[in-house]
Protein backbone atom coordinates (compact mmCIF):
# COMPACT_ATOMS: atom_id res chain seq x y z
CA UNK A 1 0.00 0.00 0.00
CA UNK A 2 1.51 3.33 -1.06
CA UNK A 3 0.99 6.58 0.98
CA UNK A 4 -1.31 7.80 -0.80
CA UNK A 5 -3.52 4.86 -0.86
CA UNK A 6 -2.58 5.30 3.22
CA UNK A 7 -3.98 8.75 3.65
CA UNK A 8 -6.75 8.56 1.80
CA UNK A 9 -7.34 5.58 4.28
CA UNK A 10 -6.76 8.01 7.34
CA UNK A 11 -8.96 10.74 5.38
CA UNK A 12 -11.97 8.21 4.85
CA UNK A 13 -11.59 7.27 8.35
CA UNK A 14 -11.18 10.78 10.23
CA UNK A 15 -14.91 11.52 10.30
CA UNK A 16 -15.97 8.26 11.61
CA UNK A 17 -12.69 8.06 14.55
CA UNK A 18 -13.88 11.86 14.84
CA UNK A 19 -17.76 11.14 15.58
CA UNK A 20 -17.34 7.86 17.35
CA UNK A 21 -15.08 9.97 19.81
CA UNK A 22 -17.73 12.48 20.86
CA UNK A 23 -20.79 10.89 19.64
CA UNK A 24 -19.97 7.08 21.99
CA UNK A 25 -17.14 8.00 24.18
CA UNK A 26 -18.48 11.55 25.10
CA UNK A 27 -14.86 12.97 24.96
CA UNK A 28 -12.52 15.64 22.92
CA UNK A 29 -10.59 14.03 20.28
CA UNK A 30 -7.69 16.54 20.34
CA UNK A 31 -7.39 15.11 24.28
CA UNK A 32 -7.90 11.76 24.05
CA UNK A 33 -5.77 10.93 21.39
CA UNK A 34 -3.67 14.50 22.22
CA UNK A 35 -2.58 17.00 20.45
CA UNK A 36 0.13 15.52 18.51
CA UNK A 37 -1.88 12.45 16.66
CA UNK A 38 -4.86 14.54 16.33
CA UNK A 39 -2.82 17.14 14.75
CA UNK A 40 -1.46 14.23 12.35
CA UNK A 41 -5.15 13.02 11.49
CA UNK A 42 -6.28 16.46 11.03
CA UNK A 43 -2.72 17.31 8.42
CA UNK A 44 -3.26 14.39 6.67
CA UNK A 45 -7.05 14.50 5.73
CA UNK A 46 -6.48 18.35 4.85
CA UNK A 47 -4.13 16.80 2.20
CA UNK A 48 -6.08 14.00 1.03
CA UNK A 49 -9.10 16.25 0.14
CA UNK A 50 -6.68 19.15 -1.59
CA UNK A 51 -5.32 16.09 -3.34
CA UNK A 52 -8.98 15.07 -3.97
CA UNK A 53 -10.26 18.68 -5.54
CA UNK A 54 -7.20 19.13 -7.26
CA UNK A 55 -8.01 15.44 -9.27
CA UNK A 56 -11.89 16.61 -9.25
CA UNK A 57 -11.54 19.77 -10.87
CA UNK A 58 -9.44 18.12 -13.89
CA UNK A 59 -12.36 15.70 -14.20
CA UNK A 60 -15.05 18.70 -14.80
CA UNK A 61 -13.16 20.29 -17.47
CA UNK A 62 -13.65 17.49 -19.75
CA UNK A 63 -17.11 17.21 -21.33
CA UNK A 64 -19.62 13.92 -20.63
CA UNK A 65 -22.64 12.67 -22.27
CA UNK A 66 -24.53 13.49 -18.38
CA UNK A 67 -23.28 14.78 -15.61
CA UNK A 68 -23.79 11.42 -13.63
CA UNK A 69 -20.95 10.20 -15.70
CA UNK A 70 -18.73 13.01 -14.02
CA UNK A 71 -19.97 12.14 -10.71
CA UNK A 72 -19.41 8.41 -11.10
CA UNK A 73 -15.57 9.42 -12.43
CA UNK A 74 -15.30 11.77 -9.33
CA UNK A 75 -16.63 8.54 -6.68
CA UNK A 76 -14.15 5.90 -8.69
CA UNK A 77 -11.71 3.83 -7.19
CA UNK A 78 -8.53 2.80 -8.76
CA UNK A 79 -8.72 -1.03 -9.50
CA UNK A 80 -4.90 -1.11 -8.99
CA UNK A 81 -4.31 0.76 -6.02
CA UNK A 82 -8.21 1.49 -4.81
CA UNK A 83 -7.65 5.14 -4.85
CA UNK A 84 -10.02 8.01 -5.23
CA UNK A 85 -7.63 10.28 -6.73
CA UNK A 86 -8.32 9.95 -10.55
CA UNK A 87 -7.32 12.85 -12.93
CA UNK A 88 -7.77 13.61 -16.36
CA UNK A 89 -4.63 14.18 -18.18
CA UNK A 90 -6.07 16.39 -20.46
CA UNK A 91 -7.53 20.03 -19.52
CA UNK A 92 -10.47 20.08 -22.16
CA UNK A 93 -12.70 18.29 -24.31
CA UNK A 94 -14.77 15.11 -24.82
CA UNK A 95 -14.21 12.32 -21.92
CA UNK A 96 -15.11 9.68 -24.33
CA UNK A 97 -11.80 11.13 -25.82
CA UNK A 98 -9.55 11.10 -22.95
CA UNK A 99 -7.10 9.42 -21.01
CA UNK A 100 -6.74 9.30 -16.87
CA UNK A 101 -4.07 8.61 -14.63
CA UNK A 102 -4.50 7.55 -10.74
CA UNK A 103 -2.26 9.71 -8.85
CA UNK A 104 -1.40 7.47 -6.11
CA UNK A 105 0.01 4.38 -7.78
CA UNK A 106 0.43 6.04 -11.76
CA UNK A 107 -2.11 3.87 -13.54
CA UNK A 108 -2.73 5.10 -17.08
CA UNK A 109 -6.20 4.32 -18.03
CA UNK A 110 -8.56 4.92 -20.78
CA UNK A 111 -12.12 6.49 -20.31
CA UNK A 112 -13.43 2.91 -22.07
CA UNK A 113 -11.91 0.96 -19.56
CA UNK A 114 -12.77 2.66 -16.55
CA UNK A 115 -16.98 4.23 -17.46
CA UNK A 116 -18.78 1.03 -16.89
CA UNK A 117 -16.94 0.06 -13.51
CA UNK A 118 -17.47 3.78 -12.27
CA UNK A 119 -21.17 3.69 -13.22
CA UNK A 120 -21.74 0.28 -11.84
CA UNK A 121 -20.10 1.45 -8.51
CA UNK A 122 -21.46 5.10 -8.32
CA UNK A 123 -24.88 3.15 -8.85
CA UNK A 124 -24.41 -0.48 -7.29
CA UNK A 125 -27.06 0.12 -4.55
CA UNK A 126 -29.68 1.69 -6.90
CA UNK A 127 -29.52 -1.30 -8.72
CA UNK A 128 -29.41 -3.61 -5.41
CA UNK A 129 -33.15 -1.49 -4.21
CA UNK A 130 -34.43 -1.73 -7.46
CA UNK A 131 -34.29 -6.10 -7.40
CA UNK A 132 -34.98 -5.95 -4.08
CA UNK A 133 -38.03 -3.31 -3.77
CA UNK A 134 -39.03 -3.24 -7.33
CA UNK A 135 -39.31 -0.10 -9.09
CA UNK A 136 -37.02 0.71 -12.30
CA UNK A 137 -33.31 -0.29 -12.75
CA UNK A 138 -31.49 3.16 -12.91
CA UNK A 139 -28.84 1.18 -15.14
CA UNK A 140 -29.23 -1.44 -17.94
CA UNK A 141 -26.82 -3.11 -20.67
CA UNK A 142 -26.78 -0.69 -23.83
CA UNK A 143 -29.10 -1.78 -26.40
CA UNK A 144 -26.51 -0.03 -29.29
CA UNK A 145 -23.17 -1.09 -28.33
CA UNK A 146 -24.17 -3.64 -25.99
CA UNK A 147 -21.31 -3.64 -23.81
CA UNK A 148 -22.12 -0.17 -22.49
CA UNK A 149 -23.60 0.61 -19.06
CA UNK A 150 -26.78 2.95 -20.30
CA UNK A 151 -28.50 5.23 -18.33
CA UNK A 152 -31.78 4.89 -18.36
CA UNK A 153 -33.09 7.93 -16.05
CA UNK A 154 -30.94 10.04 -18.19
CA UNK A 155 -31.23 8.67 -21.45
CA UNK A 156 -27.59 8.12 -22.76
CA UNK A 157 -25.10 5.32 -22.36
CA UNK A 158 -22.13 6.24 -20.78
CA UNK A 159 -19.71 4.06 -23.54
CA UNK A 160 -20.83 5.37 -27.10
CA UNK A 161 -23.14 8.11 -26.39
CA UNK A 162 -26.48 6.63 -27.98
CA UNK A 163 -30.00 6.94 -26.79
CA UNK A 164 -32.92 5.22 -27.14
CA UNK A 165 -36.74 6.03 -27.59
CA UNK A 166 -38.04 5.88 -24.11
CA UNK A 167 -41.91 6.08 -25.36
CA UNK A 168 -42.99 3.23 -27.73
CA UNK A 169 -43.29 4.37 -31.52
CA UNK A 170 -46.56 2.13 -31.71
CA UNK A 171 -48.57 2.61 -28.93
CA UNK A 172 -47.23 5.86 -27.41
CA UNK A 173 -46.57 3.44 -23.84
CA UNK A 174 -43.82 4.09 -21.98
CA UNK A 175 -40.81 1.38 -22.17
CA UNK A 176 -39.61 0.00 -18.90
CA UNK A 177 -35.41 -0.21 -18.86
CA UNK A 178 -35.82 -4.21 -19.37
CA UNK A 179 -37.25 -3.57 -23.04
CA UNK A 180 -35.11 -0.57 -24.19
CA UNK A 181 -34.25 -1.72 -27.33
CA UNK A 182 -32.94 0.27 -30.38
CA UNK A 183 -36.71 -1.17 -32.26
CA UNK A 184 -38.41 1.88 -30.36
CA UNK A 185 -41.25 -0.68 -29.19
CA UNK A 186 -42.43 -1.99 -26.18
CA UNK A 187 -42.11 -5.79 -25.13
CA UNK A 188 -46.08 -5.98 -25.96
CA UNK A 189 -45.95 -4.45 -29.54
CA UNK A 190 -42.75 -5.84 -30.21
CA UNK A 191 -44.41 -9.53 -29.45
CA UNK A 192 -47.68 -8.81 -30.78
CA UNK A 193 -45.51 -7.41 -34.30
CA UNK A 194 -43.50 -11.25 -34.38
CA UNK A 195 -47.20 -12.95 -33.77
CA UNK A 196 -48.56 -11.42 -36.74
CA UNK A 197 -45.09 -11.74 -39.00
CA UNK A 198 -45.33 -15.64 -38.06
CA UNK A 199 -49.15 -16.14 -38.94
Amino acid sequence: MNSESVQQLISDSFIIIRNFIVDELNEDPKELLGEDYWKILVDVNEVYEKEKQECDSTLKKLDYFSDEILYALQAYRCGECGSGLLEATSDQGKAVEASFKCRSCENDLHYESIVNAAINEYYADDVYLSHKDGGDSPVIDCPFCFDGSYLFHEGVCASCGDSATHECERCGASIPPEEISEDNVCGYCAHMWAKMMAE
